[in-house]
């Protein structure tokens, strides 16, 4: 089963909150449907991992951070820098893992039998229409410019961009300016985000 986006609005609250004392900013995140987890999320160059713990039932959370740039020999023992034990996903909680620097990065692991409530209403699109879903998503404005003039048979027509947008699969500002959405990065077969 693949990650799906959630809208950090739309997830429970013990969840905002984690995301909110770990500064996460974006509008949605990547949920991902996990037997278990490691405790392992290093940090790097100016990057600190975090791993948090959630349980949705009582509304807990427990935060565990690693090293700024991750395992060194002043912090020997940090379970966040240096635990790969895999451990199962209890029912009822949520694993938040990322890494806190420039920017944070982060996303939910959930059982996969928490997974339905979060899985999105599938989509019939054309190959034409996952391609430029997926131009929106992996793309800037000057990246797609670049795609279309290698690729012009991928350039979108107008009413492509208007019918996706009708669908609520791109957004698209009074001036033309277009962005992809969380329902229209769900769409994208098999769509995994680079942090």
């Amino acid at each position: 089963m693949r990650p799906v986006y959630a809208k950090v609005r739309d997830l429970p609250e013990p969840i905002q909150r984690v995301l909110r004392e770990v500064r996460y900013g974006r509008p949605d995140i990547a949920v991902e449907p996990r037997e278990k987890v490691s405790r392992a999320n290093m940090g790097g160059d100016g990057r600190k991992g975090f791993v948090a713990v959630v349980d949705m039932a009582t509304g807990q959370s427990k935060i565990e951070w690693g090293s700024w740039g991750g395992p060194n020999m002043f912090n020997p023992h940090n379970a966040v820098d240096l635990d790969r034990t895999l451990y199962a996903i209890p029912p009822n909680v949520a694993v938040i893992e990322g890494s806190i620097g420039a920017k944070t990065y982060a996303t939910v692991s959930v059982r996969p039998d928490a997974m339905a409530p979060l899985l999105p209403a599938a989509t019939d699109l054309t190959e034409k229409e996952k391609t430029i879903l997926t131009q929106f998503a992996r793309f800037t404005s000057a990246g797609r410019k670049n795609e279309w003039e290698r690729y012009p048979e991928t350039r979108p027509y107008e009413f492509e961009l208007k019918s996706l947008a009708e669908r609520g699969l791109l957004k698209r500002a009074k001036n033309g300016a277009t962005a992809i959405t969380t329902e229209g990065r769900n769409a994208i077969p098999g769509w995994r985000a680079d942090p």
